[in-house]
């Protein structure tokens, strides 16, 4: 069992023959109970302030995901509701979320905007003064000798700096493509969360070997967690409380039989990625806004576990004082004291500097408070993502998308169903006075074929079928009560963009589509860089995790004996280095703009010397397409193709025609026929705001 991006080790399991001292689980103080009361407490008073918002976000799930009625038409489940919808809600959150991010996120390593040199000004006339000094006396000054060291130390740190830079963003890039599920399938539903809650959070954790796991997180795929089982099972086995004819004695033996029949095992240590649930984090009820959770003391994430997982992942016994709750059908959790799953919150106190771990109605933490396992600038280990900001000092949540759009999807849905209604109540309909027709003549006018000849039994004398069998007049269907125009022009206003964006068709001259169009991408540029921003928190956060917990060696084994990892100095290095994503790779939609920009500029740039040829190259291929590496075209020494080419032109014996007596413009210097002269170049490609392909 290998994996090259792993560190390997062949884990000794403990002895279970080794029994393990049975220890009572002290009674916690009076102090203590107190603690965890108050917590209890202020959790509970976010929760009643908060509850309106998180009912608000399920009610935009339950509405995005199609259930837009308030009421089924039949108690019975299984019976289909075949009345309209008209998914537009369903539609901009697709369309947005392509917009937004189009493209996977690309990791770069930046330095911090430093002053290196402390003699040298950065100007190459100090330094040709000197060289003229010692041309002059052929002896170094002392002030000199001390600025050629000033540049070398400092020309040194920068190129450590650069080889570190390289091994963090592979470091990155390789917990990123590790994820289970991928991180970017996860980061790609981030937006449509954020577009139907209007809030999204990413979280920022690093995984050790055998620490307990709460809820649904996720955790780097090995067999850390199997281990820790087998312990806690091993130590209830030890204790007595397991036994031969148990359920979990069976699922003992069976784990050991697996793992000790490899040869080796694999633990992984690392970066992992979560994205919680909206409704899963519980700000302070102090909470100011959103982004930074600016005014909180405190902020808590929720997980619903069964009772037996907390009894073993955190070595408690719950009391019976412990709230329960059972698991409905829809996924939510009602309190039920004969329920199997129990409520806990692992509580950051931004003002205690702790992380408390607490069980709703238990009287003691469920594992002792500590400080956070990794350490972050702003404490919280969660980044939020918020598209519709506001301004609202009594609810800083922000609306979503789907909450704006819900009423005018609920007037479409009424418009679609009552003109289907209308014109299958505009049917024609025929009335016979009692017994002019038999059933037989009933069945036949009914039922009759195409082109079909009919004889009635009780037709009348004078054949006047008007006289037993007359169609009813009904009101026509007036157009314009069932008119959608105006939603669709509502709906473009609301969330942004013309009416054919949302599945209409235009109507309005072309100066207004294009200035709506204008204000759309306009608005998708703004929440490209709202997901830019949030992306590169998460990867400044996890390149400061990454400098202060991996060691030199895991760092090798991942990255490669090429890899450059401070060890005593990187605090240091944390100051001068950070992670970001570069602009751009979520699909902005300005590229073919910035690629007319560079063109326009490329000519100038090329005439300014001192100017780096490989980042000017760099730059100009990424325009083209982010995934190039310009390592994989770059060829030390070699000159450029066209003077290659040039230099490999045979001699023609005419001086003439000798290539080599053409001078520098070479072809340029034959002469033209009139209208051969190159045109302007064309004006500014609008842009589509479809993103990068």
């Amino acid at each position: 069992m290998s994996d090259a991006y792993a560190a390997e080790a062949a884990q000794p399991l403990p002895s279970a023959e080794t029994p393990t001292q049975s220890e009572e689980p002290a009674t916690p103080t009076d102090a203590r109970v107190a603690l965890v009361t108050r917590l209890n407490a202020e959790i509970e008073t976010a929760n009643k302030k908060w509850m309106p918002v998180f009912k608000r976000m399920r009610k935009n799930m339950r509405f995005a995901s199609g259930k837009q009625y308030q009421r089924s038409l039949t108690a019975n489940e299984n019976v289909e509701d075949e009345r309209i919808k008209v998914e537009i809600v369903q539609r901009h959150v697709s369309q947005r979320t392509a917009a937004l991010y189009a493209r996977n996120p690309t990791v770069l390593a930046k330095r911090k905007p430093r002053l290196d040199f402390q003699l040298w000004d950065g100007t190459p006339e100090q330094l040709m003064k000197a060289a003229e000094r010692f041309a002059t006396t052929g002896v170094v000054m002392p002030e000199d000798e001390a600025l050629f060291l000033d540049i070398q130390q400092g020309m040194t740190h920068r190129k450590m700096l650069k080889r570190v830079a390289d091994t963090m963003r592979i470091l990155f890039t390789h917990f990123m493509d590790i994820q289970d599920p991928p991180f970017k399938l996860q980061c790609k539903q981030l937006v449509p969360r954020t577009l139907t809650c209007g809030v999204g959070y990413i979280k920022v954790g690093y995984q050790r070997e055998l620490g307990p796991r709460q809820g649904d997180e996720i955790e780097l795929n090995d067999v850390t967690r199997q281990i820790a089982t087998i312990e806690r099972l091993r130590k209830a086995g030890n204790e007595g409380a397991l036994e031969e004819t148990s359920a979990d004695y069976e699922r003992l033996r069976l784990m050991m039989k697996d793992i000790t029949s490899r040869p080796q095992v694999v633990i992984r240590e690392g970066l992992v990625f979560n994205f919680p649930r909206a409704t899963n984090i519980l700000p302070d009820a102090q909470m100011t806004q959103v982004e930074g959770f600016l005014g909180c003391d405190w902020v808590a994430e929720k997980f619903y576990m069964r009772k037996t997982s907390v009894e073993e992942d955190f070595g408690v016994k719950l009391n019976t004082a412990s709230k329960s709750y059972s698991l409905k059908k829809d996924g939510s959790y009602d309190k039920d004291v004969k329920g199997d799953f129990v409520c806990v919150y692992k509580l950051f106190h931004k003002r205690d500097g702790l992380v408390y771990t607490l069980c709703e109605g238990h009287n003691d933490f469920i594992a002792e408070p500590t400080s956070p396992e990794i350490y972050v600038r702003a404490f919280w280990p969660w980044v939020p993502l918020v598209f519709n900001r506001g301004e609202d000092d009594e609810e800083p949540f922000p609306r979503s998308d789907v909450e704006l759009l819900e009423p005018l999807q609920r007037e479409l849905n009424r418009t679609f169903e009552s003109r289907r209604q209308h014109r299958v109540a505009s049917r024609p309909l025929y009335v016979s006075p009692p017994g002019a027709l038999s059933e037989e003549d009933k069945k036949s006018l009914d039922q009759h074929p195409a082109h079909a000849i009919i004889e009635l039994a009780n037709l009348p004398e004078d054949g006047k079928i008007e006289w037993v069998l007359k169609q009813v007049d009904k009101a026509a269907i007036d157009p314009n009560v069932y008119e959608t125009g105006s939603l669709y022009d509502a709906i473009g206003r609301v969330v942004g963009g013309p009416e054919a964006a949302n599945g209409g068709q235009s109507r309005g001259s072309a100066t207004g589509d294009s200035i709506a169009e204008a204000s759309r991408v306009s608005a998708l540029a703004s929440n490209a860089d709202d997901l830019d921003e949030c992306l590169s928190q998460v990867a400044e956060i996890g390149g400061g995790i990454l400098l202060l917990e991996m060691e030199p060696e895991t760092v090798s084994s991942i990255v490669g004996p090429g890899a450059v990892w401070p060890q005593a100095t990187r605090q240091d290095i944390a100051s001068e280095l950070y992670l970001t994503i570069r602009g751009g790779s979520t699909g902005r939609p300005n590229k073919t703009q910035d690629i007319a920009n560079f063109e326009r500029m490329a000519p100038f740039l090329l005439q300014l010397p001192g100017l780096s040829q490989d980042a000017v190259a760099e730059y100009a291929i990424r325009l083209m397409d982010d995934n190039v590496d310009l390592a994989e075209f770059m060829s030390a020494g070699a000159a450029s193709i066209v003077a290659s080419n040039a230099n490999s032109q045979p001699g023609t014996g005419n001086p003439a025609t000798e290539p080599t007596n053409q001078g520098g413009a070479g072809g340029g210097n034959k002469s033209k026929a009139n209208g051969t002269e190159g045109g302007g170049q064309p004006a500014y490609p609008g842009s589509t705001g479809t993103g990068a392909a």
